[in-house]
């Protein structure tokens, strides 16, 4: 009985060890499982909480951008919204065909050494410009520049000007480019009043003509020390009332206490919308002004700036992108300086047309003036800075009579009153 016991103990012994060793076994791999099913869950989240935000932070900026431009007519753009070109710099790729330096002449080779050439630098292009090295010396405390053509009516108009609005007067310039010829040397040594800058003679390229001028008078002035309040400019075909431009930039027509006037000028005082419409005159591609609105400005037929602007402004024609709407492009740097344009006190004091009617307008742009029957408005600058578009040498001097004498415009409106009388009585159809 003893011997049998002792083998059925020792048997059960090693049963219970093996049963209790397949338990332990089965119970580490469950908890194994345990922890890979943990790991899983806890991995997976993550790869979601990282991924979420960057949905949304990717998302957010576009609706804004495409919210900002609602209402962009009531508040002043900024240069992080781009919705002007104001703050868009040149490059020279852009600018590269815009227009070609002319080709020096036999003239100017000749006559190299006997006039001082500088450079300076306007929408990424050097261009070489001569002025008079006396031109500085003495002067008005309103510069002047005139922008002329070299050839064509340019001379003349220079001429009729010249003995009248501008006749003993100083620190009034002309501006012109195009070829360097004799009759050009000749009144450049003659009246000492030209600004040649090296361009093309082209209606394109005026807003060249315009930021060299800036540029000029702010290197001459600095250079020589030259004393002024702001810079005026006009055109050729322009009487300009210099001792009323005067008393408007000092507020002396107006009840307010003087205050500098940095940007002045008959204005749009609103930004606008820019016309792509190839049919109208002076509409804008976008591969040349992509942007939608164009900044306030001046209108180019006078408008004033502050030796400040002027300060400013040189510090940023050289990477101006070019444009070749004149008076928007002097905007643009207007903008870039932070300075608001200023309309006159009266808006008449800056007179663009000659003629009131639109059938008349229309037709001295065309020049359809072979039938005489247009009949200009009465030559008369009272109340007036700066009459546009005159119309001829006998013009400017009619213009410029009433500004010696006011009570010349009687004379002239009663002439233009007869004038109408008599084509009516003709049964005649005039405009004016």
């Amino acid at each position: 009985m003893r011997t049998f016991f002792v083998p059925f103990l020792f048997s059960a012994t090693c049963f219970n060890l093996i049963v209790a060793r397949f338990f332990w076994s089965f119970g580490r791999n469950q908890s194994n499982d345990k922890e890979l099913s943990i790991n899983v869950i806890e991995e997976t989240p993550i790869n979601i909480i990282e991924e979420t935000p960057i949905n949304i932070i990717e998302e957010t900026p576009i609706n804004i951008i495409e919210e900002t431009p609602i209402n962009i007519n009531d508040e002043t753009p900024t240069k992080d919204n781009r919705l002007t070109g104001s703050f868009v710099d040149c490059n020279t790729n852009f600018n590269k065909n815009i227009y070609t330096n002319s080709k020096p002449n036999s003239e100017r080779r000749r006559n190299r050494s006997h006039y001082t050439e500088s450079v300076l630098t306007a929408s990424c292009r050097n261009i070489t410009y001569r002025i008079h090295p006396d031109a500085f010396q003495k002067g008005d405390s309103i510069i002047i520049g005139v922008l002329s053509s070299a050839s064509g009516k340019g001379p003349a108009r220079r001429n009729s000007i010249r003995q009248t609005w501008a006749q003993d007067r100083t620190g009034i310039f002309f501006l012109v480019s195009g070829s360097w010829d004799r009759e050009l040397s000749h009144e450049y040594r003659r009246h000492r009043d030209l600004i040649w800058i090296d361009a093309p003679e082209s209606y394109n390229l005026v807003t060249l003509k315009t930021y060299s001028f800036i540029s000029i008078v702010n290197i001459m002035t600095s250079k020589m020390r030259f004393s002024y309040s702001h810079v005026f400019k006009t055109d050729d075909d322009s009487y300009v009332d210099v001792d009323a431009l005067r008393d408007e930039l000092m507020n002396k027509n107006s009840k307010d206490a003087p205050t500098t006037r940095h940007y002045l000028g008959q204005c749009q005082m609103k930004y606008t919308d820019v016309i792509r419409d190839v049919g109208y005159k002076w509409s804008l591609e976008k591969n040349i002004y992509p942007e939608p609105l164009l900044p306030r400005y001046c209108q180019g037929a006078g408008y004033a700036l502050s030796k400040e602007f002027v300060k400013c402004a040189g510090n940023h024609i050289a990477k101006m992108r070019f444009l070749s709407h004149e008076d928007v492009a002097v905007g643009m740097l207007a903008e870039r300086c932070h300075f608001n344009p200023t309309t006159v006190t009266n808006t008449t004091e800056i007179k663009i047309d000659r003629y009131e009617s639109k059938e008349a307008r229309e037709r001295v742009r065309k020049g359809d003036t072979t039938i005489d029957n247009l009949i200009p408005i009465a030559a008369c600058m009272t109340g007036r800075i700066v009459q546009h578009r005159v119309i001829d040498a006998d013009d400017m001097k009619e213009l410029h009579r009433t500004v010696l004498d006011p009570n010349y415009c009687r004379e002239t409106r009663s002439r233009r009153n007869k004038m109408i009388a008599k084509m009516e009585n003709d049964g005649l159809e005039w405009f004016g």
